[in-house]
C-alpha cells in the first residue's frame, strides 16, 4: 500500500479476467485509478461500492442535520479499511473530577468486505485523547452496499440516534465511575491480559502506562497503547478490551 494514497481518492471496479480472455464472475476495487491503481479487494460480481469519501459525506450531513457543534478527530485508513473520528461537542461527561469523556461518532467502511460501511458512537478520554471502542453499549448502524444513492432513510434514523446518544452515555458512566473505585491487583491484570488476548508488547507498554491500582487506571493504561497504534487490529483489540472492562463485575 502506498501510504501517499489519500483515503479519499477514487475508486472504481474493475472487471477481471480469466487467463482465456473470459470475464471473471469477480471484479477488483481499484483505489485511485487514475493514479497509483492500488487494487484494495476482490469481491462479487455484484458487489455495491460505497466510497470513503461517500461515507465520509453522509457524517459531516448527520452531524450537520443536528445542529450540535463537532470537531473532526482523526482518520485510520490502511489503503482498504477506513475509519473517520468525529467529536461532538457538548455532550461531555465526567467519570471523576477532572476525568472527561466526549462522545465521538465514527464512519467505516472497506474496499474488501470486512467492515461494513456505517456509523458508530464511541467515547473519547479528553485527557489524553484515548478512544474507548464501546460501540456496544452506545450503538451503530450500517449503511446497505446501494452503491453511490442517498441514504435519507438511514439519515432520519441515525439523527435520531445521535440525539438519543447522551442518554446512553448517562447509561454506562456509572460503571466508568465503579471502576475508578475497584483495586486491582497484580493477578487481576494478568487475567485482564490473557482474557482479552493482548500481545505482549502491548502488555508490557500497558502495565507502564498504569499510574493508579484501580480497574479505570488499568482500562485507560491499555487503551492509551492501542489508540496511539491508529490500526485496524488496536482497534479490534479496543474493542475486546472495552467489553471486558464494561461487562465486569
Amino acid at each position: 500500500m502506498n501510504p501517499n494514497i489519500s483515503a479519499f481518492a477514487e475508486v472504481e471496479l474493475q472487471p477481471l479476467l480469466h487467463s482465456n480472455g473470459e470475464e471473471s464472475s469477480r471484479v477488483a476495487v481499484v483505489v485511485d485509478p487514475e493514479g497509483e491503481k492500488f487494487e484494495a479487494g476482490v469481491m462479487s460480481h455484484d458487489y455495491k461500492l460505497i466510497s470513503n469519501k461517500s461515507i465520509s459525506n453522509v457524517a459531516h450531513e448527520l452531524l450537520d442535520r443536528t445542529d450540535l457543534p463537532y470537531e473532526e478527530h482523526k482518520v485510520i485508513w490502511d489503503g482498504r479499511r477506513f475509519k473517520q473520528q468525529f467529536q461532538i461537542l457538548g455532550m461531555e461527561s465526567e467519570v471523576e473530577v477532572g476525568d472527561i469523556v466526549g462522545v465521538m461518532l465514527c464512519a467505516q467502511n472497506s474496499y474488501q468486505g470486512s467492515l461494513m460501511a456505517g456509523i458508530s458512537f464511541e467515547l473519547l478520554r479528553l485527557a489524553c485523547e484515548n478512544g474507548l471502542c464501546v460501540s456496544h453499549v452506545l450503538g451503530s448502524f450500517a449503511l446497505k452496499h446501494w452503491g453511490e444513492k442517498d441514504f435519507e432513510n438511514e439519515l432520519r434514523m441515525a439523527s435520531k440516534q445521535i440525539l438519543n446518544v447522551g442518554e446512553k452515555v448517562e447509561l454506562v458512566l456509572p460503571r466508568l465511575k465503579e471502576m475508578t473505585q475497584k483495586e486491582v491487583t497484580r493477578s487481576d491484570i494478568q487475567e485482564c491480559f490473557r482474557q482479552t488476548n493482548l500481545p505482549m508488547t502491548t502488555r508490557a507498554k500497558a502495565f507502564d502506562q498504569i499510574e493508579i491500582d484501580n480497574q479505570w487506571a488499568l482500562y485507560q493504561g491499555i487503551t492509551d497503547v492501542l489508540s496511539k497504534q491508529e490500526s485496524f487490529s488496536s482497534e479490534n483489540f479496543n474493542k475486546k478490551v472495552s467489553q471486558y472492562f464494561i461487562s465486569a463485575n
